[in-house]
Parts: structure tokens; sequence; C-alpha cells
């Protein structure tokens, strides 16, 4: 087992960072609607389930599991933050002293297992059981993936971390509360690994762990027959299905996630517990809960396919698939977490592709000419700006966003465009019964305000024992300039000294390829540890001041190979 512990950037220095610039986006007004969908959380309290069995309520965005079985405690999911699982911990510490034995991950998500440290001996002699899914370390790679950027913003931008009002303590998302003082994320590595249905006993309690590739390709769900007590972990909240989201979920698996509701159903639970969310008791309130669940997902998966079939484009289907009747008025169904048309949009793009049935999308001008012919279409620029403003005026913020965002492309009157968009995306965050529409338009307004998106640093240094060398390599392929390096031919020998590793790169005219062992006549010569690899690719360190603390030998002049660099 090995204990990993870092401030999270996500956290407070988000906020400090935006805090002197973005005064008209913080304390966004917020809708009754979204109000009343974020009030059921109240205070942070031990909800007790069963006389083993207490769920970790509003201390996180995330729900922990308390199991007190007969000579310890099995926690299952550790919240997100290591400073609020401590206070659940106190919490646990109020109804029972037996220790922690063993902590069980449904899946690798952070907010699942960020808070781990808190409940783990701190002194090298003792130790706990961590279980988690076979398949744990693939999304543990992923997290140093050339797309982690991309990653982290979109997860800043769904849970709002970088809109919130400065110094908050604590603010609604509709999953949970956030409290952003907390910033300390850790990561205890599994010790037990699960890759079939497996039933075993912890503390003298029957558990029953079953891998189901669905939200997550790692996700367990967790049967406690003694209790009659299932934990859906995320493959389900009492919202709208969740099949596809904005956020980049290359592992997630729309039959999987049915299939979960399919074993959870085969259980007969008395009580339902979630990763996010309020427990559901009575056997049959927990059952209509979970069918009607899976047949909204069933409803949407094979409304989508017949859809991409009969050769509907993709905004066509988002607009025109309905739900049965009585699973569209279901109001343990409501889209207040991602919308039914983005989930329909990311369904129809995963199953069949980018091509969204229309050819136009295969030979239609590029955004900016696009914008160009459209603001000539309106009479020119003062004419469009004029028609955005009447679209604000008229509370049609989808249309003043679009016109705005022509002159914006364009680069025509783009000043009061730009205000434009910004209004119309706070109004729209106003008056949306989402929290992550809110949040989303939000930060795009944010984005526009500040000239551009955030590009989050890497924060992860001290969870890459496993991933590969190679992947630290597939780092530096997307920092290439292919303009600056287009008439470029280098060769540079890349050598990890502790692994005895190498690898062999060529810049070729503005494409940087990376292979496995050595060049016979390299340009250059960079050797290196692992470490400060890992420092050089994730930018937290420049090559010059790798060599300025002779972290890193060169033979050869490594300065122009950095100069190629972004």
């Amino acid at each position: 087992m090995k204990l990993l512990r870092f401030v999270l950037i996500l956290g407070l220095g988000i906020y400090c960072s935006f805090a002197s610039t973005s005064t008209n986006i913080f304390g966004a007004l917020e809708s009754k609607e979204l109000r009343e969908n974020v009030s059921m959380f109240g205070d942070s309290r031990l909800v007790q389930v069963t006389d083993r069995v207490y769920l970790a309520y509003a201390y996180d965005l995330v729900n922990a599991v308390f199991v007190i079985g007969d000579d310890g405690v099995v926690i299952i999911d550790t919240l997100a933050r290591v400073e609020n699982a401590e206070r659940a911990l106190d919490s646990l510490r109020q109804i029972t002293e037996k220790p922690i034995v063993a902590v069980i991950y449904s899946h690798g998500h952070f907010d699942h297992t960020g808070g781990s440290a808190a409940f783990s001996p701190t002194d090298s002699e003792s130790s706990i059981a961590v279980y988690a899914s076979a398949k744990w370390p693939r999304y543990r790679q992923e997290l140093v993936s050339p797309l982690y950027p991309m990653i982290n913003r979109r997860l800043i931008e769904q849970v709002g971390f970088a809109v919130a009002t400065p110094g908050t303590e604590r603010y609604e998302h509709v999953l949970g509360p956030v409290y952003p003082q907390s910033t300390t994320q850790s990561y205890v590595t599994p010790t037990h690994t699960i890759s079939g249905r497996t039933q075993i006993t912890l503390a003298g309690v029957k558990f029953e762990i079953v891998p189901i590739p669905s939200e997550m390709d790692d996700e367990l769900v967790v049967w406690l027959p003694d209790e009659r007590v299932a934990y859906a972990a995320d493959t389900m909240v009492q919202m709208f299905p969740f099949l596809a989201t904005p956020r980049s979920e290359p592992s997630r698996s729309p039959r999987g996630l049915i299939k979960a509701k399919d074993i959870l159903l085969d259980w007969e639970p008395e009580y339902l517990l979630f990763g996010h969310g309020p427990v559901v008791s009575g056997q049959s309130e927990v059952k209509a809960l979970i069918t009607n669940s899976r047949d909204a997902e069933q409803s949407l998966l094979d409304q989508t396919i017949a859809a991409i079939n009969k050769g509907k484009t993709r905004d066509q289907t988002a607009a025109d698939l309905r739900l049965p009747a009585h699973l569209a008025n279901d109001p343990k169904l409501i889209d207040a977490y991602h919308r039914q048309s983005w989930v329909i949009k990311g369904l129809y793009s995963r199953l069949s592709g980018w091509f969204g049935n229309d050819v136009l999308e295969m030979v239609q001008h590029i955004p900016v000419e696009e914008a160009k012919r459209m603001i000539s279409l309106a009479g020119g620029p003062n004419a469009m700006l004029s028609k955005a403003r009447a679209a604000l005026r008229a509370q049609d913020y989808p249309w003043a966003t679009q016109l705005s965002s022509y002159l914006i492309r364009a680069d025509q009157r783009s000043d009061s465009a730009l205000q434009i968009k910004i209004d119309a995306l706070k109004a729209m965050a106003a008056n949306t019964h989402s929290s992550n529409e809110r949040f989303y338009l939000l930060s795009g307004a944010l984005w526009l305000e500040r000239g551009g998106p955030i590009v989050p640093a890497f924060n992860l240094e001290g969870q890459t024992d496993m991933v590969p060398t190679s992947e630290l390599i597939e780092l530096l392929g997307p920092r290439l300039d292919p303009i600056r390096s287009a008439d470029t031919n280098f060769t540079i020998n890349l050598l990890v000294t502790d692994t005895q590793e190498s690898f062999r790169l060529t810049v070729r005219r503005g494409v940087l390829e990376r292979r496995s062992g050595e060049h016979s006549q390299p340009d250059l010569v960079l050797a290196m540890g692992r470490k400060a690899l890992l420092a050089f690719t994730t930018k937290l360190s420049s090559l010059e001041e790798l060599l300025r603390q002779d972290r890193v030998v060169q033979k050869g002049d490594a300065s122009h190979f950095w100069s190629l660099l972004n």
C-alpha cells in the first residue's frame, strides 16, 4: 500500500487567481428550481441506514459508506478531500472506536478516492486492505495523458470550481456540496484487486462485490446481503441518466450502465445507496427507481440507434427524442445534472462518430468564413450587433449568444459582441435548473472575460509511479510548435538514467516522432532521471531550470530543442 497526498490546484488557487478580474461572474443569480434541486443536502451528518451501515452525507460532493463490523469498520469510497474525510471520521468516532480495517474504491474518480489518507494509518507498520477493480491502473494513467489539461478543465467547468465566490466555505452542486477551502487530495494504492463477482467477509460482515464496466471501466457495485443494502456507486443517481457527458469519458459504457441496474434489481435491496444523493429505502420504492432509471437508459440508447440508422442528424435526434411519458414525467429523472440534449448528442457521437448524418458537415465553410457571410446576410456588423442586442433584450439568450459569436469569430465589433455574449451566458445560467449547465455557462463567460480558457497545470506529481515512461514521453508531442519546427530536422536521444530506458525523438518538419531506442548519431543527448523527465514533460520545470539544477545532462544544443516546444 502506498499513500500519496498532495494539494489539488482545483481548490483555493483558482479562486484567488480570478478574484480580481471576474466580480461580475461570481455571485451570479440562481434559479428557484435549481435552489430546490440542491436543497436536499443540508448539514453534514451520518445517516443511519441499518444497525451496521451509515452514510456519510453532505460532507463532500460525494458520499462515503461506513460499515461497522464485529471488530472493525469498512469504508466504501472515501470522499474527495482529506479535510472533508477527516470531518466524517470525527463523526464516526462519536459512534464507534473500532479500527478501520478495509477500504473499497467503487471506481477511480478522484471524488471517490481523494480522502483516502484520512482513513489510512500513518505508521509504517500498520496497513489496511484497499480493494479496487483489477482495471484501476488505466484511469490513473489517463490522468497523466496528453489530454490532461482538457480533462481537468472540463471538471473545473462542470463543478464550478472557477466561478464560485472567492473565500466561500461551501457552495451547492446537485451532486453534493463543494467545500472550496478543502484542497488536499490523496490516493492510497489498492492492495487487493477484484476481477470477477466476489463474495468476501470483512470484519464479520458479508460483502458481494461485482465489477461492472459502466460509468467507468473500473466500476464496482456492492451488496451487503445480511443488511439488504446495495451501493450503486456512480452507476446511477436520482436524476436523468448520464449515458454520455460533455466531459471526456472514453471508458463509459451505455450498455454497462443498463447492466448495472439489472444487477441491482436482482439483489432486491431494501436500501439503495449512491455515490451522490440521499438514501432510498423500501423495496418497492427502490425497485421502481432502479427500473425507471434502466428503462430510461434503454429507451435513450435504442431510440438514438434507431435515429442514426434512419439517417437523422445528431441535432435533430436530440431535439426529437422523447422518453415514454411515465419516464419523462418522473421527478426522479429530471435533468438537473446533465441536460437531456447533451446526453443524446454525446450518445449519438459515441455510437456513430463525428459525422452527424448531414453531408453539409463535410463541405461547410470554416467558422470564420461562415461568420463573415452570416454578418453580410444580416446587413453588416452594425446590423448584426443590433440584432444581437435585440435578442438579448427579448430574453432570447441562445440567439443572442449565437449572433454575438459570429461577430466575435469574425473579429467585428467584438468588444460589444463579447459583452452581449457574456450577459447572455450569465442570464441563461441564472435561469437553468441544472447545476452543470449553470457552471458550464458561467465558466464560458469567465473564459470570455479573461481572453480564453485556463490551461490547468499538471498537479498529480505523486501519482505517476504506475504510468509507463513511454506515456510521459507522449506528453511532448502536443507541445511541439508545428510552425516553428516546420523546416526543422533534428534528432534527440533521451536517456532515463534511473530506469535504464532510452527513447529516440525525431523532429521532422513539424512532427515529433517518439520511439524507443537510440539514434546512432543524434544532434542532442539528454540524460535525466524519471522525476526530472516528469517535470520536463509536464511543464512543471523548464529544460533550462533542470539544466541549471544539474538534474539534466546535455550533449549538444538543448536550447534549440526547447525553442521548438510550446
